[in-house]
């Protein structure tokens, strides 16, 4: 068992909220992780480049920024959606299996946990200790290893 979280999340895992980018990041793990309702199941990835592409065509503020290079993305909404979801594969956000012929995802634990603790954030903004006391609750959940 790992005792540090940098030892439990891949190296890239804070990469999607660093950048040009991070608050469409945060939005859209955010919403995929809704739309799994907050659990660990296995979804066709099909279906969530529809969740990521129907988010992005309802939230057309946000600029289309290539996550690797910074440069603005011309792609339709599907591609960018599925370069997207290929970024957090990438980087430890979602976990990727082949069931048959059909690729299915689900988000990690880790994932989880620092999204729902980010939304704790925002909820309780005006509540800071009783957020710290919340996050690491949470954080105390991720490894079986007591603190």
């Amino acid at each position: 068992m790992n005792n540090n979280f940098f030892g439990i999340v891949d190296p890239g895992f804070f990469l999607p909220f660093v950048g040009e980018n991070k608050e469409l990041n945060y939005e859209i793990l955010l919403h995929i992780n809704e739309n799994m309702k907050n659990g660990m199941d296995y979804f066709d990835k099909k279906e969530v480049i529809d969740w990521v592409k129907e988010f992005l065509d309802n939230h057309p503020s946000f600029k289309k920024i290539d996550d690797e290079d910074g440069s603005e993305d011309e792609s339709d909404n599907r591609d960018y959606a599925n370069k997207k979801i290929n970024y957090y594969i990438k980087n430890g956000w979602l976990a990727t299996e082949t069931v048959g012929f059909t690729q299915v995802l689900s988000i990690n634990a880790a994932g989880i946990a620092i999204l729902n603790a980010m939304s704790d954030t925002v909820r309780n903004e005006t509540k800071p200790l009783e957020y710290i006391a919340t996050s690491v609750s949470k954080l105390r959940h991720l490894s079986p290893v007591s603190m």
